[in-house]
């Protein structure tokens, strides 16, 4: 009698737990979560080539800049809908999307999210991507890599914004936020398409004053709200000081294009290649340059 009577406090107590757990599970699977399309109109100009006009989770349309509930698939159900809205046709688009992460350490992740083959690296891509075109004023609904079963806590906030354009002369895109021409294994402003703002002075403007072509240091003071106040370079080093002015607490820096023909990018230095390798990149890792600094990254085996 006494073991039946244990046996049925225990099931009493399981059932307990589970429903506990149960509704544990219920409180942290859906997660508010606020994603907005930011078009930085300053910076911009209203000039880009691709508009971000939709947000969905999956079939669901949400509202840039408000509230919605997500689970951990929130990323892999999250749709972008696009619109072409320049006069060439488009073979790729990278959007941009910054948000808020669990790791106390960085202050937030970027996410790419690509559509169509990767010609910004490489002018033969791998085709395991299929090839699009989007032509002018077409629509495009993508999202992130829906087959990668990776599951992401929700951000809480996040910002979506175009990164890069590659049109169908896959030598010419757009890079925000100017227009630019592929130059050798690189990229550089596009001449025929200048990217000119007006400069902000506190005198009066006067009629005959026209549109000046600004630095690279100047035109990023408008947005993203970053001023470069100083540069110092030696043989070993090149030392760039900076004004954050947008109140954060956090400024990251993925890639720096060194006139050397080396490059700076996600924490690793890379070498430019005189012509794409194997795998289609135009870059390759330097392994000298990464030692000489005492850098040791685990690199993938492709």
């Amino acid at each position: 009698m006494l073991s039946k009577k244990l046996s049925a406090v225990g099931l009493i107590t399981l059932a307990l737990c589970f429903c506990c757990a149960f509704s544990l599970k219920l409180k942290v699977a859906q997660q508010p979560v606020n994603i907005k399309i930011e078009d930085y109109p300053n910076a911009l100009q209203n000039k880009e080539p691709v508009k971000i006009i939709g947000l969905y989770l999956g079939t669901t349309p949400i509202k840039s800049g408000e509230d919605f509930q997500a689970d951990k698939d929130w990323l892999r159900d999250l749709r972008f809908m696009v619109k072409n809205v320049s006069d060439q046709p488009i073979r790729e688009i990278i959007l941009n999307l910054d948000v808020k992460t669990d790791d106390t350490s960085v202050d937030g992740r970027r996410i790419e999210i690509h559509y169509g083959r990767g010609y910004l690296y490489s002018r033969e891509p791998s085709d395991k991507v299929p090839e699009v075109l989007l032509a002018p004023g077409q629509l495009a609904t993508f999202g992130y890599n829906t087959n990668n079963p990776k599951a992401y806590s929700p951000p809480g906030k996040g910002v979506i914004f175009l990164g890069t354009v590659v049109f169908e002369d896959i030598d010419k895109g757009w890079y925000a936020p100017t227009y630019a021409v592929r130059c050798g294994t690189s990229w550089c402003a596009d001449p025929d398409k200048p990217y000119q703002i007006r400069r902000v002075v506190s005198r009066q403007p006067e009629a005959q004053d026209g549109p000046q072509v600004l630095t690279v240091q100047e035109r990023y003071m408008t947005e993203p709200p970053l001023t470069i106040l100083n540069a110092r370079r030696t043989d070993e080093e090149l030392t760039v000081e900076v004004q954050n002015k947008g109140g954060g607490s956090f400024i990251k820096i993925e890639t720096v294009l060194l006139s050397n023909g080396k490059c700076w990018n996600h924490e690793v230095y890379l070498k430019r290649l005189d012509k794409a390798n194997e795998h289609g990149m135009l870059w390759g890792f330097d392994p000298d340059e990464n030692e000489r600094r005492g850098l040791h990254p685990v690199r993938s085996r492709l």
